[in-house]
């Protein structure tokens, strides 16, 4: 089965769109299961973390404020959207993946920064969980993870990406990850039970629908 590419356009709440690259025609997607193509497609959860964090940074009492450069880490960055969005309301965005992903990750990131600020303040690096590979900070002031928590992974999967997240942060840190739930959504339970004693988590919002892309 050969792999095209296909475009779309998202629009973040009343703010600006973003046009993305996606690695694979939807037509090809349902008999593909491996990580470069989950990293392919702009989900559902990346697309409602994106419009939840720009509603949160939108608030008098910002509870995702990185108008003054905060410095963010997107773990399993896929197609970039949400951290290209954290970059355009003013954010230091540091954008991971596994390497197989880089290149439509760049791509994306050089089509929709808006100018060379914009530019600096967005950058990609490989990075797989749980490894001991280096970053440019030891901490981040924001972590964002979207649609990381999946059975098709495997445990060790998920259990890694809770050590990188504490291994990440600080007391100061905070951590969005949005998540869509699958059959009995063993993955999920595993991943809150596993990472109780390392992370606090709260849930925010459920059942939010965000609709098709705006094309």
């Amino acid at each position: 089965m050969s792999k095209g590419c296909s475009k779309a356009r998202f629009k973040i709440g009343g703010g600006r769109s973003f046009m993305l690259t996606e690695t694979l025609q939807s037509a090809e997607l349902a008999p593909i299961f491996d990580d470069a193509w989950t990293a392919s497609r702009v989900w559902e959860a990346s697309r409602f973390l994106a419009q939840r964090l720009a509603l949160y940074a939108s608030k008098p009492n910002a509870t995702f404020d990185v108008s003054a450069g905060q410095s963010v880490l997107e773990l399993g960055s896929g197609c970039g959207l949400v951290g290209i969005l954290a970059a355009s309301l003013g954010a230091d965005v540091l954008l991971t993946d596994q390497q197989m992903v880089l290149g439509l990750l760049q791509r994306n990131v050089e089509v929709n920064a808006v100018s060379e600020d914009e530019q600096a303040r967005l950058q990609v690096a490989e990075f797989n969980w749980g490894s001991d590979q280096s970053l440019p900070r030891s901490k981040y002031n924001y972590i964002l993870v979207s649609d990381c928590i999946n059975p098709i992974y495997g445990q060790d999967s998920w259990r890694n990406l809770a050590r990188s997240i504490h291994r990440f942060s600080d007391r100061t840190t905070v951590t969005y990850l949005a998540h869509e739930s699958r059959g009995e959504d063993e993955a999920m339970v595993d991943f809150l039970a596993f990472s109780a004693e390392m992370l606090h988590i709260s849930q925010l919002a459920v059942n939010w629908a965000c609709g098709p892309p705006n094309n």
